[in-house]
């Protein structure tokens, strides 16, 4: 009699519903237990497919019967993830495939095999016929070079090393999946027309494209404009969101095998690029565009002829812009043409004489209009009147606002932004270490001058300059360990009103999830006097409870609102001079009751370093214990 289980799986219907919610370990065990449980479920596990060579893992291309198997489920495959090393060896299994399957008395040659592609690598025992791969929906391909295989790679083919050749053969696996959604190229090369002209008509044919990310190309810094707008011409009108943009520093002439883009071919090449389907005059369904460097022959034209055909632009990421380029002109252009503007981010606008751009053009586009702003790398000081007018201008709509590694954010401009947008909910000063820097951080005093209006926060990432606690009279016990009652200063407790007043402005803003705040010291050796982020020590009396027996101040008390705090980072060493007496059981089981939904919390360097309450404390919400500067909300 035949089991119930066995009458279960019999219904290809219900084993779908099963296998839906099986990780792909499962499914694979679960087609190994028969022939028709293979037959219904072997096509799943090459619904989502990675093809990325590892030393240290098993790969699909070392086994003949893995190789099979995929010939077998080619048509299944949806989304495909694949690095330079299996591309390579995927092109060949497939032109082995066309080679194989040739019909002699029928010439369709030009139709699967184009003029462009490059020729097969030379035969090996590794390249088993597998047919063409064509129903793909997305793909993302990373051509980064891994010549550190040669040795251990059994399938490792010298196509690999010509960045060149590596292109052509991901832009032919582009054109045979015309249903592509999604598209990511990470370092693809582009050293000649040719090369653009394969890539782009390829892209030209994926008429369901909705997001194209190529990010990092490699080419000469005179071509960038000419690549990006081929680019963004080729697409097809149904892109919702494209990000083009260019490896700075890695083109040298030597990577190029072939003819390289000379300047006396840059014209005739230029005259080459025909489209293959007509231009769309306007890109109405592009929401989103990361635009690429357009170097030193750029021009304001160029770029503001790009925005007025996104008339439903929501985002926009401007790299450094090396040209003659006005940044109010492309302000005016933003409010004429993409009315539907919300977030700008701009990145390495350095040195180039145009570090004003991100200032003007938030100054000329519409007033409330901009809701996220974002700036990375840059050296300019962001700070004064313009800057203040400039957070003014969209403060009542302003939700987001992060810079990251920027290092001249002056400290009145922190203030504006926490002051002037009721409307925040992410304020990020991002760094990259906890070494010396140049500013992005906000002075005690001007924390503390106005109340914050922004009680909508649920990220904060800020760093506050304070000074040391007065020097201490010879013999004189530091206020935290005094007794039997601690007694202090005037210009202890001046020090500490200013702290409360910071805690306080914190402590109202119920809605935070995360808070990162870290102590700014001024480096007192240093020649220039810079500052530093200081993660070995915490922020004075703010870990700790008020002692109503000796009158020691402490603050902890004012954060008990944050109720929804799931990541506290920054400065919150429970273990340095003043924390080490101040916190203990009390703290802990007060953090355990107020803060119940905390995950991640920076006490300490490690677990074995926390005190015994604050590894209970882990212990009893499950924190992870995390002090790197480089988290990313």
């Amino acid at each position: 009699m035949t089991s119930a289980g066995s009458r279960f799986f019999d219904i290809p219907e219900l084993t779908h519903i099963v296998v839906a919610y099986l990780d792909k370990n499962d499914i694979s065990t679960l087609v190994q237990t028969s022939r028709q449980l293979c037959r219904l479920c072997e096509p799943l596990l090459y619904a989502d497919l990675c093809l990325d060579y590892d030393s240290r893992e098993a790969n699909l291309f070392d086994s003949y019967d893995a190789i099979i198997a995929l010939s077998r489920n080619v048509q299944h495959i949806r989304r495909l993830t694949i690095s330079v090393i299996d591309i390579a060896m995927l092109f060949n299994c497939m032109l082995a495939f066309l080679e194989a399957t040739k019909d002699p008395t029928v010439d369709n040659t030009q139709e699967d095999r184009p003029d462009w592609l490059p020729t097969p690598d030379p035969s090996s025992p590794w390249i088993i016929p597998i047919p063409l791969i064509t129903n793909l929906e997305r793909l993302d391909a990373n051509l980064f070079k891994k010549p550190q295989y040669i040795g251990s790679c059994p399938y490792y083919l010298h196509s690999c090393e010509d960045p060149q050749t590596t292109l052509l053969q991901i832009s032919w696996i582009v054109s045979l999946n015309p249903r592509l959604m999604g598209l990511k190229i990470v370092r693809p090369f582009i050293s000649n027309a040719n090369d653009l002209n394969a890539l782009s008509n390829s892209l030209s044919g994926l008429a369901r494209l909705e997001t194209l990310d190529l990010d990092g190309i490699v080419a000469r810094e005179e071509a960038w404009e000419l690549i990006g707008r081929t680019i963004f011409d080729r697409c097809s009108s149904s892109v919702q969101a494209i990000s083009v943009n260019m490896d700075q520093y890695s083109y040298t002439a030597g990577l190029v095998k072939g003819h390289n883009w000379s300047d006396a071919e840059q014209q005739q090449e230029h005259d080459d690029l025909q489209p293959a389907t007509p231009i769309p005059a306007a890109r109405k369904a592009l929401r989103d565009l990361t635009m690429w460097f357009l170097g030193e022959v750029a021009s304001g034209q160029a770029l503001v002829a790009i925005l007025q055909r996104c008339p439903d632009l929501q985002r926009l990421s401007l790299p450094g812009i090396q040209g003659q380029v006005s940044g109010s002109a492309i302000g005016r252009a933003l409010g004429a043409h993409c009315p539907k503007l919300r977030s700008l981010s701009f990145s390495n606008f350095n040195f180039y004489g145009n570090m004003t751009i991100p200032v003007k053009i938030m100054l000329a586009v519409p007033k409330q209009q901009i809701e996220e702003f974002q700036w990375f790398n840059s050296f300019e000081r962001l700070g004064g009147d313009r800057a203040d007018w400039m957070w003014r201008r969209h403060s009542d709509v302003l939700r987001k606002v992060v810079f990251e590694s920027c290092f001249h954010v002056a400290s009145d401009a922190i203030r504006t932004i926490l002051t002037v947008c009721p409307a925040l909910e992410h304020f990020q000063m991002q760094i990259n270490s906890f070494d010396h820097v140049h500013g992005g951080f906000i002075e005690l005093s001007d924390a503390v001058e106005s109340p914050w209006v922004c009680t909508k926060l649920k990220i904060l990432d800020l760093g506050v300059a304070i000074h040391e606690m007065p020097d201490l009279e010879p013999g004189q016990e530091p206020y935290y360990t005094r007794t039997p009652i601690v007694g202090l200063t005037d210009d202890e407790e001046q020090q500490l009103v200013l702290y409360e007043r910071l805690y306080r402005q914190i402590g109202v803003l119920t809605s935070l999830t995360h808070l990162a705040l870290r102590v700014v010291l001024l480096d007192r050796d240093h020649p220039m006097g810079v500052h530093y982020h200081d993660r070995n020590r915490s922020f004075p009396a703010m870990l700790s409870l008020k002692d109503e027996q000796t009158g020691r101040p402490g603050y902890l008390d004012l954060f008990q609102g944050l109720t929804q705090l799931e990541e506290l980072r920054g400065s919150m060493n429970t273990s340095d001079k003043e924390t080490a007496v101040t916190t203990g059981w009390g703290e802990a089981q007060w953090m355990s009751r107020h803060w119940p939904a905390l995950k991640v919390a920076a006490f300490g360097g490690s677990y074995d370093r926390l005190s015994e309450p604050f590894q209970w404390l882990y212990r009893e919400l499950g924190l992870k214990v995390d002090t790197t500067p480089l988290f990313r909300w």
